[in-house]
This record gives structure tokens, sequence and C-alpha cells, in this order.
């Protein structure tokens, strides 16, 4: 499991907010953070200053 949840909670947003952030769907987001989907590579690079991580940290397996 990524821990997209975890980063996206400790900024204290929505999926909703995440989402107008970077231009996609809530929905988007709830299925990268199960598990179902990833962001597409133009998508990655602003989740990672949005949640102020690097693009690895956003996929890091937390069960390592």
């Amino acid at each position: 499991m990524n821990n997209l949840k975890q980063l996206r909670e400790q900024k204290q947003m929505s999926q909703a907010d995440v989402g107008n952030a970077v231009g996609v769907s809530a929905q988007a987001v709830g299925k990268w953070e199960r598990g179902e989907g990833f962001p597409q590579w133009i998508i990655a690079p602003k989740l990672a200053k949005l949640y102020d991580c690097t693009i690895d940290a956003l996929f890091a397996d937390l069960s390592a």
C-alpha cells in the first residue's frame, strides 16, 4: 500500500481538495489511495509539491 492517503491526511485535505489542486476528480484521488490506479506521470510532480515530499515518497510502501 502506498502512503498517498497518509500524506493527504497530514495536510488535512479532502480528496476533493487534492483533486482540485492537481486537476483531477476526487474519485481519481480515491482510486490512487486504494491502489486501484496511479496518477499520470505529469501529475506526480504536482502531488509531490502539494505534499512537500519527493516523488519516491508518494509511492513508498508502508508495509515494508
